[in-house]
């Protein structure tokens, strides 16, 4: 079932978990449900600095932060204009911190695995993505 937060300027998001994230991630596609969270969490985040800022400027220096790769500065910026707190913030950056280590690092499962002293680290990496799920829908519903 899609999320659906209609908010208070009229503006609309709209993202399937079940069928971005859930599908792949109950499939075994690890990476993939990871890398799908990861864009989802972005892409909520810009639209709610979108939201907020309303000067066309503002939304051009946002857009050129994205297409620069710049992704880790949105949730400090997210968090200066007061859109989500410190705690998510750090939430966001200890996901962007396992997302890196499992998608941009061939034996990333091994290490994050050796460093948590996981057992089974699919069941880990299912852990994780629940709770970025969870946290996405936190900031989506802001």
């Amino acid at each position: 079932m899609p999320t659906l937060k209609i908010n208070r300027d009229k503006t609309i998001a709209v993202f399937d978990i079940k069928e971005e994230i859930i599908k792949p991630l109950n499939q075994g596609y690890l990476r993939e449900a990871v890398a799908r969270l990861d864009g989802l969490i972005d892409k909520v985040i810009e639209a709610k600095i979108n939201q907020k800022l309303k000067c066309k400027e503002a939304r051009l220096l946002i857009k050129l932060v994205r297409e620069s790769r710049g992704s880790g500065l949105m949730p400090i910026i997210a968090y200066k204009l007061h859109i989500i707190s410190k705690a998510d913030k750090e939430r966001i950056e200890k996901f962007k911190s396992f997302r890196n280590t499992i998608l941009h690092n061939a034996l990333g499962e091994i290490e994050l695995g050796a460093k948590r002293n996981v057992k089974d680290i699919n069941e880990y990496i299912r852990q994780e993505v629940k709770r970025g799920i969870e946290l996405l829908k936190r900031i989506a519903n802001k």
